[in-house]
């Protein structure tokens, strides 16, 4: 398992597009991939579980994969957040 922190930067949170993004990325892995904030942990490869979580901008959360390929995970995780959730 290998976890890092995160800023949510991007102006409207991970609303429905940013998080349709990060879904679509991550299902692609087979390891799991987990967001934790506030005491909570959200599925990162389900839209509904990211919706419900309505997390905002500025929100500062922390990322765990688990998994054969969360290197490889992680390190797309990191580029999403870093562009800004933008392909």
């Amino acid at each position: 398992m290998i976890s890092k922190s995160f800023k949510l930067n991007n102006k409207d949170g991970l609303s429905i597009q940013p998080a349709q993004v990060l879904v679509n990325a991550m299902s692609k892995y087979i390891s799991s991939v987990i967001i934790s904030l506030n005491g909570d942990e959200v599925n990162a490869k389900s839209i509904i579980s990211l919706m419900v979580a309505k997390i905002e901008s500025g929100t500062e959360l922390t990322v765990e994969c688990s998994g054969r390929d969360e290197k490889e995970a992680m390190a797309e995780v990191s580029r999403l957040f870093e562009n800004g959730f933008v392909l």
